[in-house]
């Protein structure tokens, strides 16, 4: 920064030191190789590199004539420098000595990246986007649609890149750089700095607080929440999706979707707002000093004063409904409302300590707390208090009641008591900490958070007999918590710190919203947990049976066959459902029957998401739309011929929601009648079958010709066993429910009279079988060995092995077969394993851990 700033962290951010650099001059840019060696540059030009972490630091001679504007180091020794005029050198001996480069621009080359040695990317002021494969020796100047200045660039490889600019500007590429892609970041503010952990996540930061992520390369964009830096102080929550905050200098926001964006809200005022209450998503108050009380009833669009009566800082609201609503404040103020706020009466309560906290039950019972122990409980809406003394004369800042009789306090020095008879006695619930708690929310009788001092955030399940600490990521004070159930906790605290965990998914972006069938997408969120027994992604009515990945915070999920035109994809847990997002399926075509048909003959065309019903939804063969179909299924389509086509054609489904791939038939004219009737019956051949791999009881489609009008006595075989219930049985078209036999991949095959067709793999899906453990005891950490069948081939999320409720970190084989893996650890004694796949669980089996040394 400015005058030589240098400032370090080794903590995640959350608390920085200043580096005595001893240069002087503003830095522009730094970088950081290992864990001990970081380089800076600055005007002057300014040059300098520390080997030890910051503690001391060796200026770099360098006289290159222009300012240097960012540095990059491949590791401690190389590194490239770059600047005005399209100023580029390079060093391979730690900063000794320096080699100018030639970058063939007058540019000023403001963003640079090095991959490795060899490999490095520039981008300029004025659009212009550099890059070298040979360590600098030719600079290569990429040929791109834009000239937007850039700000940033960041590369992960030798040909996938980002650089970003002015106006939300943003392309990649990834194809080293032949062609750019513009990216749709949904944000028009100057975007000043990119940066990439991998292919798929990218951040972007830039003016105005803006901050973006995306998770798939850059496809799609979601804006992140950042603070303004005004601490807030108080929030509440209608659900788990709802919640509003506020704090100093009149910060207020609201969200509406779990937290994934946060909309500021303007009451109007630079005062600070210590309290807010919500009766919904549209009516709520907020208070704060000097009697200020504020009422929106159109979800925080506006606005408007309420006379309070006083002039006392009020400190805490809490509304039972739209009507009734109470707040409290400085020297022992309380005013109620009971319509909606157009009224506000003084309430009378024992003593003049000022009030920190307020809850209500009902339009009678409420509860305030303050300093030096102050407590106070009425049953008849306020017109009487009684006071009581839980804690002595600890100052209490924060009050939750569940109902008449059972409320929790929380204060200073640690102090947390509940009552359960209406504040007649106090239990103590030791939180064991000593800081000032600062709020406390019950969902119920069991479930309770507190927050406070020093970043404390901590939840008891059993009532207050126990606590968990929650990592808040905060040296400073939270300052409330709001938790509308025993799943959802909101905090709020610090610099604008807001802080959010359920246990219900949250879905917030779905990427592609439109794919085509069998595409994979990825859905980012919250609380997905890590897959398994009892989650899934479903596409409308139809659970997806492949991942590709499944993260707490992100899946990615091959689309099913099933799946239709439009689906609504969600993500189940144990713990609920997400909201649903659309998404738009575009069809695909993957095989054809015949390959050479004639005119008249009909044509089976099997695929993926053409819809159950044709409705609008049509076939072309070239330039001629199709207009007789026999079948139209989601995954199949018969249609027949017209005359007229004689020649080779694209095959091509289209429906509402676009244009499938395109399959070449060639089509021969029909045969004429009179060569047709001495023909003799043909055998029935197989040309494909559409899926080769369901499980029993689910349709299959035999696709080929010659099986005859209809079935007779023909049959079709798996294997020895024969399919003894036929759907549909035409000479080009048969539809089955696959019979239950051993899993595993058979023979399929049709006979008729004439004879027997080929014979086509088909894999029967069934769950998996565990045969043997080897060995059968062991100590954690071991390797051991199940064989079986129906694992199948290779990993994905939804195949795991269970050990009681643990599973293994990772796996060392995977296959058809056999499964090679550790002992995870945590475990002793007898313990049932499992093993899990799309299809199902095995039955369990048991294995021994034994202690170390057995």
């Amino acid at each position: 920064g400015r005058k030589g700033t240098v400032l370090s962290t080794n903590d995640g951010g959350l608390t920085w030191k200043r580096l005595e650099a001893g240069l002087g001059q503003d830095l522009y840019d730094v970088e950081m190789t290992g864990d001990a060696t970081i380089w800076v540059v600055g005007a002057g030009p300014t040059v300098a590199m520390s080997a030890d972490g910051g503690s001391s630091w060796t200026p770099q001679e360098l006289d290159c004539g222009g300012e240097l504007l960012c540095i990059e180091a491949a590791d401690g020794r190389t590194a490239w420098v770059s600047g005005e005029v399209g100023l580029v050198y390079r060093t391979e001996d730690g900063g000794l000595t320096w080699e100018q480069q030639d970058s063939s621009t007058a540019d000023f080359l403001k963003a640079l990246c090095v991959v490795n040695q060899q490999t490095a990317w520039a981008a300029g002021k004025m659009g212009t986007i550099l890059k070298t494969n040979d360590g600098g020796d030719c600079w290569s100047e990429l040929v791109t649609d834009f000239n937007t200045a850039s700000s940033s660039l960041c590369a992960v490889d030798e040909n996938t890149a980002w650089v970003a600019g002015n106006n939300g500007f943003m392309r990649r590429t990834t194809d080293g750089g032949n062609t750019w892609l513009a990216c749709a970041t949904g944000t028009n503010n100057n975007l000043l700095s990119v940066y990439a952990a991998g292919r798929s996540a990218v951040w972007a930061v830039g003016e105005s607080g803006t901050v973006i992520k995306s998770c798939d390369g850059g496809e799609s964009w979601a804006a992140q929440y950042t603070g303004d830096g005004r601490s807030l102080l108080d929030v509440a929550a209608v659900d788990s999706e709802t919640a509003w905050a506020v704090g100093e200098a009149g910060a207020a926001m609201k969200t509406a979707n779990g937290g994934y964006t946060w909309d500021p809200l303007y009451p109007g005022t630079g005062e600070e707002l210590r309290g807010v209450a919500v009766a919904d998503g549209e009516s709520a108050w907020a208070v704060g000093k000097s009697g200020l009380l504020l009422h929106t009833s159109n979800g925080g669009k506006s606005w408007e004063e309420q006379w309070s009566h006083t002039t006392y800082d009020l400190n805490d609201i809490f509304c039972v409904n739209q009507t009734v609503a109470w707040a409290v404040g400085q020297r022992g103020t309380i005013i109620r409302t009971s319509d909606e706020g157009k009224t506000w009466e003084e309430q009378t309560a024992p003593g003049v300590c000022d009030l920190h906290g307020v809850c209500a039950v009902d339009e009678n019972t409420a509860w305030a707390v303050g300093r030096e122990g102050t407590a106070f409980r009425t049953t008849d809406g306020g017109v009487s208090w009684t006071a009581f003394s839980p804690a002595g004369r600890v100052d209490l800042c924060a009050v939750d009641a569940l109902d008449a009789l059972t409320a929790w306090v929380a204060g200073s020095d640690g102090c947390v008591l509940k009552t359960e008879d209406g504040g007649a006695s106090w239990l103590e619930r030791k939180p064991g900490v000593h800081s000032r708690i600062t709020g406390v929310s019950a969902a119920d009788a069991s479930n309770v958070w507190i927050c406070g001092e020093d970043g404390l955030l901590a939840y008891s399940g059993d009532g207050g007999f126990t606590w968990k600490r929650v990592e808040s990521g905060s040296v400073k004070t939270v300052s409330a918590v709001s938790c509308p159930d025993a799943f959802t906790i909101w905090g709020v605290g610090w610099r604008g710190a807001v802080f959010h965990q359920r246990k219900a998914p949250r879905l917030d972006v779905l990427s592609p919203n439109s794919t085509a069938a069998r595409g994979i997408v990825t859905l980012v969120g919250l609380a997905f947990g890590s897959g398994g027994a009892g989650s899934s992604v479903t596409f409308g009515g139809t659970a997806a049976s492949e991942y590709a990945a499944w993260t707490d915070r992100m899946i990615k999920v091959v689309v099913p066959r099933e799946a239709t035109l439009q689906e609504e994809v969600r993500v189940n847990t144990t713990t609920g459902s997400s909201r649903s997002f659309s998404l738009i399926i575009s069809p695909v075509v993957e095989a054809v029957s015949p390959n050479s048909p004639y005119a008249g003959q009909a044509l089976n065309i099997s695929g993926a998401s053409f819809g159950h019903e044709q409705g609008d939804s049509y076939v072309t063969m070239g330039t001629t739309k199709i207009a007789e179909y026999l079948v139209w299924s989601n995954n199949l389509i018969q249609l027949k011929i017209p005359g007229g086509i004689t020649t080779a054609s694209e095959v091509k489904v289209v429906t509402m929601s676009g244009s499938s791939n395109a399959l070449l038939v060639n089509v021969g004219p029909a045969p004429p009648p009179a060569a047709a009737a001495p023909k003799q019956p043909a055998a029935p051949h197989i040309d494909f079958l559409s899926p080769n791999k369901c499980k029993a009881g689910e349709e299959l489609y035999v696709c080929g010709t010659s099986f005859g009008s209809s079935q007779g006595s023909s049959y079709v075989s798996f294997g020895e066993a024969r399919a003894s219930e036929c759907r549909k049985w035409n000479d080009q078209l048969i539809v089955i429910k696959v019979p239950d036999i051993p899993g595993g991949t058979v023979e399929v095959s049709v006979t008729t009279a004439v004879g027997t067709s080929n014979k086509v793999p088909f894999t029967l899906a069934k769950p998996p079988v565990i045969n043997s453990l080897n060995p059968s005891y062991g100590p954690q950490g071991d390797q051991v060995e199940i064989t079986g069948a129906n694992f199948g081939d290779g990993l994905d999320p939804s195949k795991y092995i269970t050990l009681n409720d643990a599973r293994p970190a990772s796996y060392d084989l995977w296959s058809e077969n056999r499964i090679l893996f550790r002992i995870p650890d945590g475990l002793s004694g007898l313990v049932k394993l499992t093993v899990t796949t799309p299809l199902g669980t095995s039955e369990p089996v048991f294995f021994v851990v034994m202690g170390k040394g057995h």
